[in-house]
């Protein structure tokens, strides 16, 4: 579904800013990655979780588990808080979400009215969502399950298959933020758009270049992929259910 990048949609814009926000923690430039992290959050909700990175990250930079046994928890903290408060920005994108809202419509949470309306959605757990799928896939009508169904429940399976594969292997912030994601990523209770809602999740490319090491897996990877790709833009153009 990365054909969805090129379009009107706010993943491509997303992951820019997800990204940037994640490199410019690792560059120890806390300010900007906060910053970027409170753009990600005023373009997609899920852009807040930027936060548990940017505090993980600064945890790690200062040494804050260890500065806390050797010299106790106030110097951990002095030591974690030029950095780790900057993150107190990233929230910050989404009051700017809610704050629209309110000026538009009078309802700081009109959205999830919206969402309800229009797509039956509501916040929901990913396992009993996947039950729905599941269901939906073996009782809707052989095309919409093979271009809807089917890659929603192949992508929810697949990514948690992934990220417990990579768990040993990614940093702390890369694990917990994807967690965090997939969770929330998932909990719509009408789900159409796990594959695209996924793809925006910045540390799994990180997991996906962790499994393909090694140059033929990263082949057969990328030759999938294309095939995939190929197939969905032929669905997409031809009125499938893609979303």
């Amino acid at each position: 579904v990365a054909f969805f990048l090129g379009t009107g949609f706010s993943e491509s814009l997303f992951l820019c800013l997800t990204a940037g926000a994640l490199y410019y923690a690792r560059r120890d430039r806390f300010a900007l990655a906060a910053v970027l992290g409170a753009l990600s959050a005023f373009t997609r909700l899920l852009g807040v979780l930027a936060f548990i990175f940017l505090v993980l990250e600064a945890c790690e930079r200062t040494e804050f588990y260890r500065v806390r046994r050797q010299e106790g928890l106030g110097a951990a903290w002095r030591a974690l808080w030029p950095r780790a408060g900057w993150s107190l920005l990233v929230p910050l994108g989404t009051f700017m979400y809610l704050l629209v809202n309110r000026l538009v419509t009078g309802d700081w949470f009109m959205f999830m009215e919206y969402q309800r309306e229009h797509w039956h959605q509501q916040f929901g757990l990913f396992f009993i969502n996947m039950g729905t799928i599941v269901t939906n896939l073996f009782s809707y009508e052989p095309e919409t399950a093979l271009f809807l169904w089917l890659p929603e429940a192949l992508v929810m399976v697949l990514t948690l298959v992934l990220m417990m594969r990579t768990r040993k292997t990614q940093r702390l912030s890369y694990a917990l933020y994807a967690l965090g994601y997939y969770l929330v990523a998932n909990a719509p209770t009408w789900l159409l758009s796990a594959p695209r809602y996924i793809m925006a999740m910045v540390p799994l490319y990180f997991m996906l270049a962790g499994v393909t090491r090694k140059r033929w897996a990263d082949a057969a990877l990328t030759a999938v992929f294309l095939a995939l790709q190929l197939a969905m833009i032929w669905g997409f153009v031809n009125g499938m259910h893609i979303y």
